[in-house]
């Protein structure tokens, strides 16, 4: 996979939202501001929900402004958590056609994602502050790079995490939809999850 489709990224709940975007104002390049709805998908062919942990990724995006998505993440898992994936995403025209697309082809729909996303510039890092429907803030920090340097780019992503002030708790490897799916009570444990499917 070319080094530029390698996204390597930090994600932690963020308790002080309002001190942090203050701080990514005044020393951060604003991006953009959006409401982001995100549809993720489980796929015929392979079951993505099988394991322990989760590699594989599908979802459709709408954001503010009439601007749609498709995205596929392969996460590389780790003897610890993963933070970096192979990562590929194009535009779509019309969303309504994707999602018919992908259910003709027997692609199950599992999870919505609502969240509005704030993100800023910081030097090559992209710092965003999430509020997500259902579970509150995050804060989230990303970089396209080089796999071979994936350590050292981690320790940047959370040293930039750390500049900013933000008040965190424990590093979220599992990802919105997974926390969605346990808190509305459709998995009890993960093992459980490919017996799931939100409709």
């Amino acid at each position: 996979m070319a080094s530029d489709n390698i996204e390597i990224e930090v994600k932690f709940p963020l308790i002080n939202p309002n001190e942090v975007l203050e701080w990514l104002k005044k020393n951060a390049e604003k991006k953009y501001e959006s409401r982001q709805v995100d549809e993720y998908f489980n796929a015929p062919h392979r079951n993505f929900f099988e394991k322990t942990k989760i590699d594989d990724w599908l979802r459709l995006r709408q954001e503010e402004g009439g601007k749609y998505s498709i995205n596929y993440k392969h996460w590389h898992q780790t003897e610890e958590k993963s933070f970096y994936c192979d990562e590929l995403e194009s535009e779509v025209s019309s969303i309504e056609n994707m999602r018919k697309i992908l259910i003709s082809l027997q692609f199950d729909p599992v999870i919505k994602v609502d969240k509005l996303r704030r993100a800023f510039k910081y030097g090559d890092i992209e710092i965003a502050v999430d509020e997500v429907d259902d579970l509150g803030f995050f804060i989230e920090a990303e970089y396209y790079g080089d796999e071979n340097e994936k350590e050292k780019i981690k320790g940047d992503l959370i040293e930039a995490v750390k500049k900013t002030g933000a008040n965190i708790g424990p590093a979220d490897s599992r990802g919105y939809p997974y926390w969605l799916l346990k808190k509305k009570g459709y998995i009890k444990t993960i093992e459980n999850i490919e017996n799931s499917r939100v409709l």
